[in-house]
């Protein structure tokens, strides 16, 4: 009797054993090895002692098994990825063991990491699902094969072609799972608030996981996180649909977001890092939408612009809601882009009335950027001249001084004046005080108009050839990164 409790518990811990190593090496080299071995043993052991007369044809057999085998394995190995969505993965954690006296058996401190990453799968999935962004986000689990470690993070999302992982280890001490989480993004968006996400994100400090917690308890620190990560997946879909092109559909998703976000923006520092990162892309999709369309439909461009000027100031008075007094976020790349779209829509005498209303908000640092747009804003000449010569005193020759000048010039028919500030402009380093997707006209194609103006025709065709060279590498760039 006991020899039989013995073998019984012996096979059990056999089958258990291989339910864990099926779950876990399904899509690794080994287990294809392994259940090809296990497929030709059933044929070699099984079969042919059931089946004698099928010894001949063994060979023949085994053929199509590893072929099955392999399939299957190539199968399990994919990971599906909707291009639709937002794609985030959860990947395999370490787990470290810092009480010297703890003792886990490997078994034990495996069932804890997938535990681990089954609870924070679970908790990003619950947010996905009661903040209704199943249409948005896509989560995924991604398989125990991938080892994710600092030197080969961004080789991981590259491969699994997930647009943002999260991965990272976790020590258990103390009877309580210690988790410090860490993010990479397939794609690196080219804007002023990527940077200080990612930089936020990864400085984030190991916070206590309760497992036995409940996910609907909204107040445990994973939950919020997770939370968090939900708003950025959803803006950074944003963002991807609208450098698509598809500006409808991104401004509704934006839209989504910010009424999601509002109730809790104003007492979450979190949310509403967030929550103004996404007034802005909200707005600046606007004025690419406006862009897209004015040349077919004045009128419809010119509203969608007006849109994205309204978007530009409600977020600076959202600021202010906050108490923020971040000079560069606030007037360099809110304020000033709202009056930009202002002066395009020719509603000089409102973009005025605005800047001189915020005029000392204006520091020693971005007084130029005043007298620049003051000056932009004169339907006469000279008041003009006055204003940017003092602008040209206090940018110390910044190049968005010069196009801009340059612009007024060439729209008064003063083409001699606005070559020479398109040249200026081309000498100096291309970098802007604000984002320098406001600056979307080429520069090159411009200064080629006001040269043939002047009939200046050899100085014109050269320009324009740049210009095309340029806007090719442009359409170069943007069809690769539509690829990728």
């Amino acid at each position: 009797m006991f020899i039989l409790t013995i073998k019984k518990m012996d096979i059990l811990r056999i089958f258990e054993a291989l339910k864990i190593f099926t779950k876990d090496e399904k899509d690794t080299v080994v287990g294809l090895v392994f259940f090809s071995l296990l497929g030709l043993g059933a044929i070699r052991y099984i079969l042919i002692p059931v089946f004698p007369t099928l010894d001949g044809y063994v060979f023949y057999m085994a053929i199509p098994v590893v072929l099955v085998v392999f399939v299957v394995w190539i199968y399990n190995r994919h990971i599906q990825i909707n291009v639709d969505e937002f794609s985030i993965g959860v990947a395999p954690f370490q787990v470290h063991l810092l009480d010297a006296k703890a003792q886990l058996s490997w078994e034990a401190k495996r069932d804890l990491k997938n535990q681990l990453v089954d609870y924070v799968h679970s908790a990003l999935y619950f947010n996905r699902e009661n903040l209704a962004l199943d249409k948005y986000l896509q989560v995924i689990r991604l398989p125990n094969r991938i080892k994710v470690l600092p030197k080969n993070a961004q080789k991981w999302v590259e491969s699994t072609k997930v647009d943002l992982m999260i991965w990272g280890d976790a020590y258990y001490d103390n009877d309580f799972l210690h988790f410090r989480p860490r993010f990479n993004f397939l794609k690196e968006p080219k804007n002023i608030f990527y940077k200080k996400f990612k930089k936020s994100l990864n400085e984030l400090e190991s916070f206590k996981i309760e497992l036995s917690k409940s996910l609907e308890d909204k107040k445990t620190d994973l939950n919020q996180l997770m939370h968090y990560i939900s708003y950025l997946g959803l803006m950074f879909h944003g963002i991807e649909l609208s450098n698509k092109r598809k500006y409808e559909e991104a401004n509704e998703l934006f839209e989504y977001a910010l009424k999601m976000m509002k109730k809790n923006a104003f007492t979450n520092k979190s949310l509403s890092d967030i929550y103004l990162a996404t007034r802005f892309f909200y707005a600046q999709n606007f004025h690419s939408w406006g862009n897209a369309v004015v040349t077919q439909n004045k009128a419809e461009g010119l509203r969608l612009y007006q849109n994205g000027a309204d978007s530009f100031f409600k977020r600076v008075a959202d600021m202010d809601k906050l108490k923020i007094k971040d000079n560069e976020a606030r007037l360099e790349n809110t304020f000033i882009y709202g009056i930009y779209l202002l002066i395009k829509q020719g509603k000089l005498a409102e973009a005025g009335k605005k800047l001189d209303n915020a005029r000392g908000d204006f520091d020693k640092n971005t007084r130029f950027l005043f007298y620049l747009y003051k000056g932009l804003v004169q339907k006469d000449a000279k008041k003009a001249e006055g204003f940017f010569d003092k602008a040209l005193l206090y940018s110390k020759d910044d190049s968005l001084c010069f196009e801009k000048i340059a612009d007024y010039y060439f729209s008064r028919g003063m083409t001699k004046k606005s070559i020479a500030f398109f040249n200026k402009r081309l000498k100096v380093s291309g970098k802007q005080v604000y984002n320098p997707s406001l600056l979307e006209e080429s520069v090159h194609g411009k200064l080629s108009d006001a040269y043939a103006k002047e009939l200046n025709l050899i100085a014109s065709v050269r320009e324009k050839a740049i210009a095309l060279f340029n806007e090719q590498k442009n359409v170069d760039r943007e069809k690769k990164l539509l690829v990728e």
